[in-house]
């Protein structure tokens, strides 16, 4: 019975050790990914309206970090939103027009005869944070955005 008080705090400390670890690793990947500095540029304002809805997105942003199957892509025709689940903590909802994005397809060599097509979105004023999507997600991208968004042939090399 005499260990208790030490046991209780040993997991207190435990908790909240791994919360504020948590939170340090979720800010170092928002901002190695550029999440922040898009987060920053067009926060969510509720400008997009209703529109439709993906949940379980996955999408590749600079330095190769992944989100995998824990974005919620929105589209009116008025605006991208894009959310991460709520574990995500420093990772805001970005909310971005239509006229800010540019789409480009591109592909990536998986082994010399296989090439993978992935649709690549750059943000105007923020620079070298690139968003790598599916073709599908792209394309349903495209049809809610009321054809605001185009998407650029794949450079033939």
């Amino acid at each position: 019975m005499e260990s208790f008080p030490s046991e209780l705090l040993w997991t207190v400390g435990s908790a909240v050790g791994f919360g504020l670890f948590w939170v340090a690793l979720c800010r170092g990947i928002a901002w190695l990914s550029g999440w922040r500095a898009l987060a920053r540029a067009w926060p969510a304002r509720g400008l997009g309206g209703s529109g439709q809805t993906w949940r379980f997105q996955s999408a590749q942003m600079r330095y190769a970090t992944n989100y995998n199957g824990c974005l919620t892509f929105a589209a009116s025709p008025y605006a991208l939103r894009v959310s991460a689940w709520w574990i995500f903590v420093a990772h805001p909802p970005l909310e971005v027009p239509w006229s800010q994005i540019t789409a480009r397809t591109a592909r990536i060599t998986l082994l010399p005869f296989l090439k993978q097509p992935f649709m690549v979105l750059t943000f105007a004023g923020v620079p070298g944070v690139p968003m790598r999507i599916t073709p599908r997600l792209a394309g349903r991208l495209v049809q809610a955005s009321g054809e605001q968004l185009a998407i650029a042939p794949a450079p033939e090399a």
